[in-house]
């Protein structure tokens, strides 16, 4: 037997990673039987934080809507500089897209920015990126994102991911969302009434204040602008988060 797996080790191309790979992963098997096979561990054990890297870097059809900000912010920095309105904006207040008039902008900042544009341009050119995962564990990641009869979640007091059956978590989910102590059952049409009645009533509140001189046009216009945002998708998320004890 021990013949058998010194022949296995030297056989294989990663030895270094077999002796020097972290034992204590925070990883937690919380699945019928620990049914979950123990390799994942060493994808999942590396935290929720972890990031593979992307296949490809950045290009600079990704950055285009970053370049786009950055010409806007400083065409508003030079078209209003020296400028009694060039302050500090409040800790309340809608963010505006409007531009400066582009003949506004003195040539010599067009052909800076268009300088500066082209550097960028040269420099961020895409490429393969060079992958922090070993090939073994890139594949693990394939073989658990078809495997979907099991959901990875997240422990409580930041003690790692850990698997369970999604069978499960929807039973537990039932389980708390079904205690009529804390939660009432309603309808789909119920609960778009009620979102649509409390919209109504923010926004009568809003217009109320507004005309009592209460909020100032920047706060109103903040307020009017995430009122309509959060009603389009106007309900909470929910997910559960599983409490795990550390041995001792």
């Amino acid at each position: 037997m021990f013949q058998n797996a010194k022949n296995v080790i030297d056989d294989t191309s990663i030895t270094w990673y077999y002796f020097s790979s972290p034992k204590n992963v925070a990883f937690h098997d919380l699945s019928y039987g620990m049914a979950v096979p123990t390799i994942p561990a060493q994808v999942l054990g590396h935290s929720r934080k972890f990031i593979p890297v992307r296949h490809h870097s950045g290009s600079v059809k990704e950055m285009n809507s970053s370049l786009d900000n950055f010409e806007r912010d400083y065409h508003l920095k030079v078209y209003f500089a020296g400028s009694p309105l060039d302050y500090k904006p409040p800790p309340l207040y809608a963010k505006s897209k409007w531009q400066p008039p582009y003949d506004s902008i003195p040539p010599e900042i067009q052909n800076c920015l268009g300088r500066f544009f082209k550097k960028i341009n040269k420099l961020f050119k895409q490429k393969k990126g060079v992958s922090n995962l070993l090939p073994f564990q890139a594949k693990l990641i394939q073989w658990l994102k078809r495997h979907k009869q099991w959901i990875i979640a997240n422990t409580d007091k930041n003690l790692g991911p850990c698997a369970i059956e999604l069978a499960q978590y929807l039973v537990d989910a039932h389980i708390h969302l079904g205690n009529r102590e804390m939660y009432k059952i309603i309808s789909e049409a119920e609960a778009l009434t009620a979102n649509k009645n409390l919209e109504g009533k923010i926004n009568d509140w809003i217009n109320v204040a507004r005309r009592r001189n209460i909020l100032d046009d920047h706060v109103y216009a903040y307020l009017r602008h995430h009122t309509r945002v959060n009603s389009k998708d106007p309900f909470s998320y929910f997910y559960l988060m599983y409490k795990v004890y550390k041995k001792r």
